[in-house]
């Protein structure tokens, strides 16, 4: 079974759990396609606790390994044998029919109680079988049937096996119950989510800015909302988006950060290189430091110096504007970030940026708060109070359900379950409508018996003197109560990581393996506090909702538990994650809010013209003005004479030999056109030349093309530079037909010589339609 040690569970030596992941659902597929079937049969060892409890975790450990020795005896080679969690196997059978299924139940079940362990320890397995495309149209489904299977085994006294069929659904309801939450059906929010989406559909139709807010008490929805709305637009932008955190609210840049972090995990290397070539060095650099997956593919480690000045704080927040803009060059980008009310201000000073930008930009911006978290001293208040003074952003604000939204809830998620209008009304008094809040509570009767499965229904005891939890705190503390130590101590340590953490990180922390780990982490799905999430080979959890990972850690802080200990702990263990967040840590030092107004004021009035070190001296300005002068005659030439013409051939020479005459001075040129300015390297000039003429002449055709700047980089062959001279003598509408100019430097080989066009959907629409007029 080598499949690479990526695949295999480190104590046992069979596969582990992301083998299962990755493994599982081609081997459905291959089954479906030769009609063929593949069994799973779930294994949970018992009273695995109780052996680790009495002999402690080392015995418990060879425990496994002779089970997982036994099973390799007896199955075949081409069966897969998986690790699943803590004491819980998984193993794949491919072709067999039910009773053979059976036969190899029977036999492990036997085989088992015959290994001699240590200490005289004696051994049971339970099983729990299901068949694909029998029983399961997926491998999630598949999962899950023989979960439940193997919970009814249990509960039927253990040492036993039994078929997914077999099961009695009234004997499983807590089992069944934990795939029904969160509630499969977006209920109520009509005139809302219209009103969202118009905001967007406009903004992608106008080739603006748009933007919104939802805003709402603690479980009103707002995070399921996002969802819907993000669903609905993702697939036609640019998808970046984050989730605010309460401990890294005076942390510049985090929200903002962590977003882009999240957005290159789902990027081809390729697409990542070409972003990052388009951004200016100092900028690039900057950036770098923050991301690791890019220092790795851009195979580059960045200078990092011990102080974070001014200067270099200004380059990142250049760097994180350009980011978006180079995106927004190629198409639209959704942001969203939840939790904006823990958003810091230098993401939000950003993002304020982009909204008052004139330009045409494709750009949707939506995010979440609550309200009663909205204070004086978070950044959120004083953004959010511009905004609505300039008329910003649009605010939707969401309320409670009605009864018939609470009803309509109860019964999607039990299907056929007639509550009483009293029960209804009960329900309405105790949450307000909250959703979330309902969710929880209709949770917590399940796991209390008031609402069960019998009848093959799923039914409601409406008793008198029923006490609902008044408060969402309440609820949640109330749940928590429930839990092995074990499991809180877990769930504690994975709120300081974050939102979301991964097994990797909890395993180095508890110095266990990762089937341990992931064996509480299934006890605490099981009481729906945490979902799981397979991504690109990581196992990725997170809590079902920020509020639960607020209250868990904010009962730790109030017991006194090391919460600074278990950080420094986490961020030793994740050094790329540390690394980011302790650069961000260094750049608050000095950093104010007064700085960021400070550069959105150079940005205002400079736009995206460019630093360099060198400053351009009288000479040199008067050769790019002869060099402006020289190019405006080439193109003018171009359109008059042949390739052949003498005069053609002697301007051109003589503009080529002035461009390499500045470039041995300074290592590059920019031009840039900002409001009918030319910016020639940071440097404005000046309106009062003699030749200024021919400055006006060429900003034209900076125009006509749409183009922000033009670099011009040493090294630069003559070839290529009367090659984009022609490029600039053609109609406009040329370039744009053959696919911009991005491509005609690519097409043409022009490689030192870079152009940053005005994006606009809009624009590129006009000229193809031009086009078409013209031809």
């Amino acid at each position: 079974m080598q499949e690479g040690q990526i695949f295999i569970d480190v104590l046992t030596g069979v596969f582990n759990r992301r083998y299962l992941y990755s493994h599982l659902p081609s081997l459905l597929e291959k089954a479906k396609k030769e009609d063929s079937s593949v069994g799973m049969l779930m294994i949970d060892v018992d009273n695995f606790k109780g052996i680790n409890d009495s002999y402690g975790h080392l015995v418990g450990d060879e425990v496994l390994k002779k089970i997982a020795h036994t099973f390799k005896k007896i199955l075949r080679s081409q069966d897969k044998i998986i690790r699943y969690a803590g004491d819980e196997f998984i193993i794949l059978i491919e072709g067999a029919d039910i009773s053979h299924l059976k036969d190899i139940a029977r036999r492990l079940i036997e085989e088992v109680k015959r290994i001699e362990f240590e200490k005289d320890i004696r051994c049971t397995i339970s099983i729990g079988i299901a068949q694909y495309p029998q029983d399961a149209g997926s491998f999630q489904e598949l999962i899950e049937l023989a979960d439940q299977a193997l919970y009814f085994s249990k509960r039927r006294g253990k040492d036993k096996m039994y078929f997914i069929s077999e099961v009695k659904k009234e004997e499983i309801t807590l089992k069944i119950a934990r795939n029904l939450f969160p509630c499969k059906k977006f209920i109520g929010r009509e005139k809302e989510i219209l009103k969202a989406k118009k905001i967007f559909d406009d903004a992608l139709r106008e080739y603006k800015p748009g933007c919104f807010f939802i805003c709402g008490n603690i479980g009103v929805g707002k995070t399921r909302f996002l969802q819907e709305i993000n669903n609905y637009f993702k697939n036609k932008c640019y998808f970046i988006s984050s989730t605010g955190e309460k401990e890294r609210i005076n942390i510049p840049y985090y929200l903002i950060t962590e977003a882009f972090r999240n957005f290159f995990k789902s990027c081809r290397k390729e697409f990542i290189k070409d972003i990052f070539s388009h951004l200016p060095p100092d900028e690039a650099n900057q950036l770098i430091l923050l991301f690791s997956e890019v220092e790795e593919i851009l195979q580059t480690a960045p200078a990092e110096k011990k102080e974070w000045g001014e200067e270099k704080r200004f380059f990142l927040f250049k760097g994180f504007r350009d980011l978006l803009l180079s995106l927004l060059e190629r198409k639209p980008v959704l942001v969203s970030f939840d939790n904006v009310h823990y958003a810091d201000i230098a993401t939000l000073e950003l993002i304020y940026y982009f909204l008052r930008l004139p330009h045409p930009i494709s750009l949707l911006i939506n995010g979440a708060f609550i309200s009663q978290y909205v204070t004086e001293e978070t950044p959120l208040f004083g953004i959010l109070e511009n905004f609505r003074k300039e008329k910003r952003f649009t605010e939707i604000s969401l309320e409670g359900f009605n009864k018939e939204e609470i009803n309509e809830l109860i019964k999607t998620i039990f299907e056929g379950l007639a509550a009483s209008p009293l029960f209804i009304e009960e329900i309405e008094k105790s949450t307000g409508g909250n959703p979330y809040f309902i969710e929880e509570i209709l949770k917590l009767l399940v796991e209390e018996g008031f609402v069960f499965y019998h009848n093959d229904k799923w039914q409601i005891k409406e008793k008198e003197g029923l006490k609902l939890p008044f408060s969402l705190e309440e609820v949640i503390k109330r749940r928590l109560s429930n839990l092995d130590p074990e499991v809180k101590e877990l769930l504690f340590e994975a709120s300081l990581i974050g939102q979301q953490f991964d097994v990797k990180a909890l395993s180095e922390l508890h110095k266990r393996d990762e089937g341990y780990i992931l064996e509480i982490l299934e006890r605490a799905k099981s009481a729906h506090l945490i979902v799981e999430d397979f991504f690109q080979g990581v196992f990725r959890f997170n809590f079902v909702n920020p509020f639960i990972r607020e209250t868990i850690y904010t009962q730790a802080e109030k017991k006194d538990l090391k919460t600074e200990d278990i950080h420094q702990r986490i961020q030793t263990l994740q050094p790329s994650l540390s690394k980011y967040q302790n650069i961000l840590k260094e750049i608050s030092k000095g950093f104010t809010p007064q700085e960021i107004e400070k550069y959105l004021e150079e940005l205002s009035s400079e736009a995206i013209r460019e630093k360099t070190e060198v400053s351009l001296s009288a000479e040199i300005i008067r050769e790019i003005y002869e060099l402006i002068r020289l190019m405006v005659a080439s193109i003018k030439n171009i359109r008059l004479f042949p390739s052949s013409n003498s005069v053609r051939v002697a301007v051109l020479r003589g503009t080529f030999c002035v461009l390499k005459n500045i470039l041995e001075k300074v290592e590059s040129i920019r031009f840039d056109n900002m409001e009918k300015k030319l910016i020639v390297n940071g440097k404005i000039f000046s309106k009062k030349e003699k030749i200024y003429a021919y400055v006006e002449y060429f900003l034209s055709f900076i125009e006509e093309f749409n183009l922000r700047s033009i670099s011009f980089y040493r090294d630069i062959q003559e070839q290529e530079l009367n090659l984009f001279l022609e490029g600039l003598s053609l109609h406009p509408q040329e370039i744009a037909f053959e696919g911009g100019w991005e491509k005609f430097l690519k097409d043409m080989v022009i490689t030192h010589i870079r152009v940053k066009e005005v994006y606009s959907e809009k624009m590129k629409r006009e000229k193809i339609e031009d086009v078409i007029l013209l031809e």
